[in-house]
């Protein structure tokens, strides 16, 4: 599973312009059936890993740290002060996930899209009129 997260992290890493670019590819990403599983196991490891943090601590090494130092450097690089971007970052993973779960569980796919666009039109800067 870690090595599958790594893999997905230096391919999205390698792509994304900006947050909503990262954030975007991750979403078509993940919502591709081989990627659905991925994450599902993902989730059950998160589960299992509540349960025994000792057990699951190389996993719980990198659940949170794993995207958050791209997304904090993407935001960076948008204008975010250090701590901004860290904070943002670290909201964007779990905002994401979160997404991700709620999916899974309601099997809602257009809801959980609704609220991923709402998410990217927060990482996305506004046009000046």
């Amino acid at each position: 599973m870690l090595r599958l997260r790594k893999n997905d992290l230096a391919e999205l890493s390698a792509s994304a312009t900006s947050r909503a670019d990262f954030l975007v590819r991750a979403w078509e990403l993940y919502l591709t059936p081989g990627h659905q599983l991925q994450s599902r196991l993902f989730f059950s490891l998160a589960g299992a890993a509540m349960e025994d943090l000792e057990a699951h601590s190389a996993f719980l090494g990198t659940v949170v740290t794993g995207w958050t130092p791209t997304l904090a450097a993407l935001g960076r690089a948008e204008g975010l002060s250090d701590h901004d971007a860290q904070s943002e970052a670290w909201l964007l993973v779990a905002a994401f996930r979160g997404l991700l779960l709620d999916m899974f569980l309601t099997g809602d796919q257009a809801a959980a899209r609704q609220a991923f666009e709402a998410l990217l039109r927060m990482v996305t800067p506004s046009v000046a009129s």
